[in-house]
């Protein structure tokens, strides 16, 4: 999860599903790490997910934990693009 950014990922050609979950809901693993803007979180047994195909795109807020890159069927060629939106302070 993010403090500092909104995730955008769009997926260009591939697929992939992204596992996402409120941080509430997750216990941390790794704490926040304000300089790589990051912390990370135990993956919870039942979590939502949402598969991204060619042309789509998903919108992750701070408060929400993501899973990127995960596969749908198998090993897939991804290309994707991921744009950070800064929040301000």
């Amino acid at each position: 999860a993010h403090k500092k950014y909104i995730d955008i990922q769009f997926v260009a050609s591939g697929e992939e599903v992204i596992g996402h979950s409120l941080l509430g809901q997750l216990d941390i693993e790794e704490p926040y790490d304000e300089t790589k803007d990051v912390a990370f979180y135990k993956v919870p047994e039942k979590i939502n997910t949402v598969k991204l195909s060619e042309g789509t795109f998903c919108i992750l807020f701070p408060q929400d934990g993501h899973i990127p890159c995960c596969q749908v069927d198998g090993p897939c060629e991804v290309l994707k693009v991921v744009v950070k939106v800064k929040i301000n302070d």
